[in-house]
C-alpha cells in the first residue's frame, strides 16, 4: 500500500538529509512493514505543497511504546527516493 502525506518543511528536510530515521503519525490507516510513504513537503505560510517529494518504505511499525498515545504508531523508514523540481 502506498500512503501519501503531507509533511512540514522541518520534519520533511530531516528526512531528506537522512537525520530523522522514523516518523511518528496519527495511527488512521493500517500502517504495516513493507508499504510505502511519499512524503509531500507542505509549505504553511502558502498553504500549499513545494516541488519536493520522498518515497520511503516502512521498515518497522511500533504502536505500543511505553507513553506513546493510543492513537499513534512510529514508522521506522527508509529513504528510497528523493524528487525535487523548482520550489514555488
Amino acid at each position: 500500500m502506498v500512503h501519501a502525506l503531507k509533511t512540514r518543511p522541518e520534519p520533511f528536510q530531516a528526512v531528506w538529509d537522512r537525520r530523522k530515521l522514523f516518523d511518528i503519525r496519527r495511527d488512521d490507516r493500517y500502517f504495516a512493514v513493507g508499504d510505502l510513504l511519499v512524503l509531500r513537503e507542505w509549505d504553511p505560510a502558502d498553504q500549499e505543497y513545494t516541488s519536493r517529494s520522498i518515497v520511503a518504505e516502512i521498515l518497522h511499525v511500533e504502536r505500543e511504546a511505553w507513553g506513546l498515545s493510543i492513537n499513534l504508531a512510529v514508522l521506522g523508514i527508509d529513504v528510497i527516493d528523493r524528487q525535487t523540481g523548482r520550489r514555488k
